[in-house]
């Protein structure tokens, strides 16, 4: 049993990281540096699977420990929390340990967290991990401050494929202390570099563009300059790439957008029963 948290080098700042490992393989605070000038305290938990009062005694227990050894306030809160706090994020419904869900309530009211996910999605049904003998549960939550929550987008509940037995949660967050960084450059997505038809029709402009240079560089006045020549090229290939790319998408993922419309739409259609939902 252990619990990992794993930083991406390239996104995220791996220098000045502080650790607190609170409980051994099932608690872990991490706090990073962000832009500079910010810190983010992220507290990550692996509740135990074997019964509510497990799950009782450990939150009490991280709760106790976090405030004895006075740690940072997490401004995220996330893991596998192996229980419900509501009925509502089980199939079929089934009305969680009081005695547990109190525990981890008090832990998140002391630091003031909130469900981000629920706060975005009042109504709707999802879950995060299916049970070999049937059922589904959101057992993966993330909690957050609300500053933190006003400064979020982009909440997700996601496949991972066969890497493992629960979906993924995920969210964005930015703040208003770091400078606007835009989209960037477009750029040809690199999807359609394997797109032959497209490259052809690249490369047959590309010969034109090269055929109308070497005219203007013979005195051809009547083209455009050597600079308005190239941008046209490039406007030229930027347009069949974003014409090609409407329609190179691929079957496998129109597919699975419709099918997670359907699972949607199923999992919160209160005119259907548990079992006909799984």
């Amino acid at each position: 049993m252990s619990i990992r948290t794993i930083r991406n080098s390239r996104i995220t700042n791996v220098a000045d990281v502080e650790t607190y490992d609170i409980i051994p393989g099932r608690a872990l605070m991490v706090v990073l540096s962000w832009h500079g000038i910010l810190r983010h305290v992220v507290l990550n938990t692996y509740a135990p699977a074997t019964n509510a009062a497990d799950r009782r005694r450990f939150w009490k227990d991280l709760l106790q420990k976090m405030v004895d050894r006075n740690l940072p306030a997490p401004d995220t809160h996330l893991g596998d929390h192996n229980m419900v706090e509501d009925g509502v994020d089980r199939l079929p419904h089934k009305t969680p340990s009081k005695s547990a869900v109190k525990a981890l309530q008090d832990l998140r009211s002391t630091y003031r967290l909130v469900d981000g996910w629920r706060e975005i999605n009042p109504d709707t049904k999802a879950y995060t991990h299916e049970y070999s003998q049937g059922g589904r549960a959101r057992l993966d939550r993330i909690y957050v401050t609300p500053d933190v929550l006003k400064q979020s987008h982009s909440w997700m509940i996601e496949s991972v494929g066969s890497l493992t037995d629960h979906d993924l949660i995920s969210y964005v967050m930015t703040s208003q202390q770091i400078p606007f960084i835009g989209r960037g450059r477009w750029a040809i997505p690199l999807y359609l570099m394997n797109n032959n038809a497209l490259l052809e029709r690249i490369r047959t402009r590309g010969k034109t563009l090269e055929h109308e240079m070497d005219r203007k560089a013979n005195g051809d006045d009547r083209l455009p300059s050597h600079q308005g020549l190239w941008q046209t090229f490039k406007e030229d290939v930027s347009k069949m790439a974003k014409d090609t790319a409407k329609v190179a998408i691929p079957k496998l993922d129109r597919e699975i957008g419709e099918w997670t419309v359907r699972l949607k739409t199923v999992e919160n259609d209160n005119s259907l029963s548990s079992d006909e939902k799984r």
